[in-house]
This record gives structure tokens, sequence and C-alpha cells, in this order.
């Protein structure tokens, strides 16, 4: 393989070549997302009923103010050092779904073209969307220091949308390419 071809390919092709990188980038995720829901539960309450998720879906100023003052010095602790691991969080899980997605397009290839192209662009998008995804880490940052205001709200919300559809669809298409090749593969016979 020469360096041209290898540097005109996409970052998420070259980034699926590498053995190690998918794995470990599923363990960060999957480890860091664990603790997240951990921490999350002490944020749950009435006017916060999903934790964190009910901050970042308020949607407006005064849901945002209502959800931060239903927390008191404890909670706000928490939701710091939740906002920070978020930030890992979200590269975690942003390199792992993209990655898987385009080692599974990459791997459909002839056999389910459609399938191929949908990965593709799908693991370039989550690329796009985990930058958003930053973006809102950094939003909730903004908010916990008290810095809110109508724009931040409304932007955490669109971001945080954004953030979950792209988890859906990245999750959806690794189960659902994972499923194809394994029946693809055992349809195949041995030869």
């Amino acid at each position: 393989m020469n360096s041209s071809a290898t540097s005109s390919a996409p970052p998420s092709v070259s980034a699926a070549r590498q053995p190690l990188l998918l794995p470990l980038s599923i363990v960060a995720a999957v480890a860091s997302a664990a603790a997240l829901s951990l921490l999350n539960k002490g944020l749950q309450n009435a006017a916060a009923p999903q934790g964190v998720v009910s901050l970042e879906t308020a949607r407006t100023l005064a849901g945002e103010q209502a959800v931060m003052a239903s927390w008191g010095g404890h909670q706000v602790t928490i939701l710091a050092f939740s906002t920070g691991l978020a930030f890992f969080c979200s590269a975690a899980m942003t390199i792992a779904l993209a990655l898987g997605c385009a080692r599974l397009a990459r791997r459909a290839g002839a056999a389910f073209p459609l399938l191929s192209r949908a990965g593709a662009t799908l693991a370039a998008a989550l690329w796009v969307v985990g930058f958003f995804w930053i973006v809102e880490d950094g939003l909730l940052s903004v908010e916990l220091f008290g810095h809110a205001t109508s724009a931040t709200a409304f932007f955490t919300w669109c971001t945080a949308v954004l953030k979950f559809l792209a988890l859906g669809a990245g999750t959806a298409y690794i189960a659902g390419a994972g499923a194809a090749l394994l029946l693809r593969r055992k349809d195949v016979p041995p030869g």
C-alpha cells in the first residue's frame, strides 16, 4: 500500500485500520458512560427526573434555571465532575461509534452496497456530531458557572438532540449491520 493511498482515505477509514483504537475506544466509552450514569443518579429529583439530561433538554433559560435551582451544593459538585468526565466520554463515544460504523461499512462492501454506503456516510457524520457533542459539554460548563442565557439554553438543547439522534443511529447501524454480516457469514458454506 503506497502512502498516497493512505493519505487520501477519509479519517474514519484510515483510523478504522488501527487494530487497537476501536477496542480501546469501546472500553473507554462504556466505562465513562457507566460512570456518568452512576453520577447522574445523584442529580435526579422532581425538577430533574432525568438528571443532567433534564438540564440538556430544558430548551429554555427558565427551564435550565429551575433544574439548576433544584440542585444543592453536593449535586452541583457532581454536575461539575460529570461535566468534566463528559468531555472524555464524548470523545470516546464518537471514536467508538464512528470507527465501528466505518469498519462495518468496509466489511459490508460488495455484499451489501447500500449498507456499506450508509455506514460510511454515518461514520463521517458521527465525526461532525462529535464536534457538536463537545460544544454541548462546553455549553453545560458555561451554564454550570452561572453564565446561561436563552441562546446557550437553546443551543444546548439543539446539540443534545443531535447527540441523542447520532447515538441512536450509530448504535442501530452497528447492531443492524453487525447482525446482517453475521447472518451472511452463517449462510456462506465453508469452502
